[in-house]
């Protein structure tokens, strides 16, 4: 069975990009263009990975991740465009999470989400 990836943006660009990439690498992927929309998928799906966008326009990804966890610390990706962003939440207590800076290279993308789901 296909690890589930929740990926969170409010681009609609980057949310169909990451979906064709991590789909083309064979998992399963949920989409979410807000928090709330988020929360909603989050009530009835598991996942393995979230990828949040730090600066979703209705939420911070950071204040987004604890509540979408479902009592594990989840694994989470940060997307993240603001350097201000990267170091604050490279000092929360999430774990395991990896950090991205955006523009984001498709090929690290790919590499990290795969070290996250150990593949």
């Amino acid at each position: 069975m296909s690890n589930t990836v929740l990926v969170v943006d409010d681009d609609k660009e980057i949310l169909s990009l990451f979906e064709l990439m991590l789909k083309n690498e064979g998992y399963s992927v949920e989409t979410a263009s807000s928090g709330e929309q988020a929360l909603e998928k989050a009530r009835t799906i598991s996942f393995d990975l979230a990828i949040l966008d730090i600066m979703l326009g209705d939420m911070k990804g950071y204040d987004l991740a604890p509540q979408i966890s479902s009592g594990e610390k989840p694994r989470i990706l940060f997307i993240t465009g603001y350097s201000e962003a990267y170091n604050y939440v490279r000092s929360l207590p999430f774990g395991p999470v990896k950090i991205l800076m955006k523009p984001v290279m498709l090929n690290e993308l790919v590499e990290v989400v795969n070290e996250l789901l150990e593949r």
